[in-house]
């Protein structure tokens, strides 16, 4: 099923501005490839009795109805600011009764759908909608709210492509917008072939373990969000410059983010189909349950049991996170001015140090007080200067200290900012427990402090600390954290949000 006419990329664009809402055709038909060649048996009976033949036959089918059903328009993309980071259900995934609402629902919808609906009709609809959506959710200007996702924002040049034909290799001119250069310009300035290109990402990025990693994340909302980091990298005033001329700069920058980004796409098409497929239950399993002792059973499960390479989908998780991390600083790190003090923000507790023999001690319940004694039947929360910081116990968590390591290499600044108060002995306690774990010459430690200093809330805290960190001098590449309040308040050019279903601080 290869591609087998020559097209210049003037005529790549001209014709994915017309469509412009999707991956063109050679990116859809790479996911579905990808996918196909990893479906379990289950998944393979249904894909062989609902369509009959591969992924890629059906794959830019949710594209060709779009016309005959407008209230499918708006599931083929979600729309969230390039300012802010996180995805916001209520602001960018609004029910227009017209068009739909976001791409992010309508996977969870289908997740049930594929197996669950009524008609046959209904459950191949459903199987075509997937393939479609989980592409179009990894392009990453379908991430973007801004000029209708890149379609508004007219890009030109010349690029060195590699695509090659019986013509041979020609210089790529083009004229269109950066939407479609993503959708179609990008793959058909590489690949003359798109079963090539596939080949070319078995042989490469799908065999990292980093793409595997991240491709184990299972819920669309952090898909989008992973999605939406690399459109914040390949759209902004740094990279294209305001006349909107692009070259090989870009492009040499921008292809490694498109292999990972259609790779990853495949093998989450795969386990969202493996997984639909193998389940007995009409219900999401992408939704937690409700019940307080299941939801314990199921952290416990999530902490511990080993799912992957003898690791938990809570250390995969959390590698995932950090290997998107790892990947933006080093591909931000070349392009800073000389002058530039590059740095890093980290939050400590389950960022950084793993407390989870206290969790487990204490049932995943909070304890205000009570003296710490690691025996079932006690607690081991607050005594005092805070009984289990005193311990010195929290181990370190393996993928953070990766990047930490890695930014002291690259003489990046890494900035501690906990909510820890500085209260007592907290201080040295917690400095002590970091360098057991394997942090060493961090730029500062900064803890909360107590009293009215300390603001209203968490989020109002740590943003006017890295404000101050910017105002020493530094650029803020990144902030690391596992709660919502780590994060908010800006002062950081990118967020990374890691896994913690275990508790919630404001």
């Amino acid at each position: 099923m290869s591609i087998t006419r020559s097209l210049t990329l003037a005529a790549a664009l001209a014709a994915a501005a017309q469509s412009a809402l999707a991956f063109g055709e050679e990116g859809h038909s790479i996911v579905a490839e990808i996918a196909q060649r990893r479906l379990d048996p289950a998944a393979q009976v249904a894909v062989r009795d609902l369509i009959g033949g591969s992924l890629s036959s059906v794959a830019s089918w949710a594209d060709d109805v779009k016309g005959a059903r407008p209230e499918t328009a708006r599931w083929h993309f979600v729309d969230i600011p390039l300012s802010r980071s996180l995805y916001d259900e209520s602001k960018d995934c609004a029910l227009d009764p017209r068009q739909g609402d976001c791409v992010v629902k309508e996977l969870a919808r289908l997740e049930i759908q594929l197996r669950c609906a009524g008609t046959v009709e209904e459950r191949r609809d459903a199987l075509r909608f997937a393939v479609h959506l989980v592409g179009d959710i990894h392009q990453p200007l379908h991430t973007v709210e801004e000029l209708t996702g890149g379609n508004g924002l007219p890009v030109s040049g010349t690029i060195h492509g590699s695509a090659c034909s019986k013509d041979g290799c020609n210089v790529k001119d083009y004229s269109g917008n950066l939407h479609a250069f993503w959708d179609t310009g990008l793959i058909r300035i590489s690949y003359y072939d798109w079963g090539a290109y596939v080949q070319a990402l078995e042989d490469g990025v799908l065999r990292s373990s980093d793409v595997i990693a991240t491709a184990a994340q299972t819920d669309p909302r952090d898909w989008a969000v992973q999605t939406h980091g690399v459109a914040q990298q390949v759209w902004n005033n740094r990279i294209i410059p305001s006349n909107g001329v692009l070259g090989d700069d870009y492009y040499k920058m921008a292809m490694p983010l498109l292999d990972r980004q259609l790779a990853v796409a495949g093998l989450r098409l795969a386990r969202f189909l493996n997984r639909a497929y193998s389940s007995g239950t009409c219900e999401s399993t992408i939704a937690p349950r409700a019940n307080l002792g299941e939801l314990k059973a199921d952290l416990a499960h999530y902490y511990s049991d080993p799912v992957q390479n003898g690791k938990s989908q809570y250390q995969v998780d959390q590698e995932s996170v950090i290997a998107d991390a790892t990947a933006y600083m080093n591909a931000r790190l070349p392009m800073l001015a000389p002058s530039v003090k590059p740095a890093i923000v980290l939050d400590i507790d389950e960022t950084s140090l793993d407390n989870y023999e206290q969790m487990k001690i204490n049932d995943f319940g909070y304890i205000r007080l009570g003296p710490c004694n690691l025996q079932p039947g006690h607690s081991c929360a607050t005594d005092g200067d805070d009984g289990w910081t005193a311990l010195e116990r929290g181990k370190p968590i393996r993928a953070t200290l990766g990047l930490f390591l890695a930014a002291l290499d690259k003489h990046v600044a890494v900035f501690f900012v906990t909510g820890r108060s500085d209260v007592g002995s907290a201080r040295s306690h917690t400095e002590s427990n970091l360098r057991k774990a394997g942090y060493h010459d961090w730029a500062d430690l900064r803890l909360r402090p107590t009293g009215a200093a300390a603001g209203a809330n968490v989020a109002e805290y740590k943003a006017a600390e890295r404000a101050k960190i910017e105002a020493s001098g530094y650029t803020i590449l990144m902030n690391i954290g596992d709660q919502r309040s780590d994060l908010a308040g800006g002062h950081g050019e990118k967020l990374f949000k890691m896994p913690n279903p275990f508790y919630y601080l404001p």
